[in-house]
């Protein structure tokens, strides 16, 4: 299923399953008018709720999760 929006909606708000939204999975959100610049700086404002990774031309930028001590880095839920 695809959602088009001009700004990042939340699974649990999305307008799917009679209006309940998505209660669990993965959700892409995906920016393909990016004017990015080689060495540029990728800023997200808010706060990462549960895992974010980042592609650029479909090559992974941000690490693999490989151990617990990982998920305290760029693009995980903490507690703070």
């Amino acid at each position: 299923m695809s959602v088009q929006s001009k700004e990042v909606i939340n699974m649990e708000a999305l307008d799917i399953n009679g209006g309940s939204g998505q209660s669990f999975g993965y959700i892409w959100y995906r920016n393909t008018k990016a004017n990015a610049t080689a060495g540029g700086k990728l800023r997200i404002t808010g706060r990462v709720h549960d895992i974010a990774q980042v592609f650029v031309n479909g090559k992974l930028q941000t690490q693999v999760i490989q151990s617990n001590d990982d998920v305290n880095g760029f693009g995980f839920w903490k507690l703070k």
